[in-house]
């Protein structure tokens, strides 16, 4: 959708397709840190032109500066996130960046009040009738209408939980109230992708500290050793596959905070990252065997 747009794009403004003009790169979570940081430096040459295809991972605390941007529709404060990336020096006189609908906001974000709000039909058609967004006002508009709705649930919420949650901490039933309150949950597994000789003597000098009786006093340096895996490692979430959640398969085979990808090449790509229904097929087809 992006590539056709693009497309369709240049071709209006009487230029070549995207493949025979542009460099094209790919941004995702699963693509390792010293590959993500190459792309970011050359994304900031100027002498070469350069498209990026990027999930989420480019809406936050990425400072590159693009002509023009396209964006499937999601919530609005991820939209001004990517216009962020647009003309973001404020150097040029005119860019543009387009949003289209392509069927999948709704999918891909659904739990949140934000994304409760997005996909309300009305908000979609509010959305598409503008032709320019007067940023400023819509964002307030926005969050007007999310927190609007955040008060409307809570006060439902607290009136049935809070004095429940206050008796429970008061006698000190402590499981009780980890059960009820939680802020953040996160669901992930750590993956080392020895992609090169320097990323397995890395991992056998990590194992190194966890042998015999030393563990104890290697525990400051552990942790410092693990700033080293950052360029080898990646997160992916805790999914389901057909034998059952991921992190309950190779569960055993998790070792010191890390699942070693000793196969990655079947799944992996250090260009493209990692290809989820592979490493979930590739688990699998192992578990399938084992039963």
């Amino acid at each position: 959708m992006v590539k056709d747009s693009f497309d369709l794009y240049l071709k209006i403004q009487g230029e070549k397709t995207i493949s025979e003009k542009y460099e094209i790169y790919l941004l995702n979570s699963t693509i390792i840190d010293t590959r993500k940081k190459a792309i970011l430096e050359i994304c900031k040459d100027e002498n070469r032109k350069v498209v990026i295809v990027s999930t989420q991972s480019v809406e936050a605390g990425v400072d590159i500066d693009f002509d023009v941007g396209f964006r499937a529709y999601a919530p609005f404060d991820s939209i001004v996130q990517v216009a962020g990336r647009i003309n973001r020096n404020s150097s040029k006189e005119c860019c543009e960046m387009f949003v289209f609908e392509d069927g999948t906001s709704k999918k891909v974000y659904k739990k949140d009040s934000k994304s409760i709000e997005t996909n309300d039909d009305a908000s979609i058609k509010s959305f598409f009738s503008k032709k320019f967004i007067d940023e400023n006002s819509e964002i307030k508009e926005f969050y007007d209408r999310v927190i609007n709705g955040i008060d409307q649930k809570n006060k439902t919420l607290f009136i049935d939980s809070s004095q429940t949650n206050v008796s429970d901490i008061r006698n000190l039933f402590l499981r009780q109230v980890d059960r009820n309150v939680h802020l953040i949950e996160g669901d992930t597994i750590s993956l080392f992708i020895p992609y090169n000789e320097d990323g397995e003597k890395l991992w056998l000098e990590y194992e190194s500290l966890f042998d015999g009786e030393k563990c104890f006093e290697n525990a400051i340096s552990i942790k410092e050793f693990k700033k080293q895996l950052i360029p080898y490692s990646i997160n992916i979430f805790n999914c389901y596959t057909k034998h059952g959640k991921l992190k309950e398969i190779i569960d055993e085979e998790i070792r010191y905070g890390f699942y070693y990808c000793e196969n990655w090449s079947k799944y992996y790509n250090l260009e493209t990252g990692l290809d989820q229904e592979e490493f979930k097929k590739s688990v699998g087809e192992r578990e399938a065997l084992f039963v």
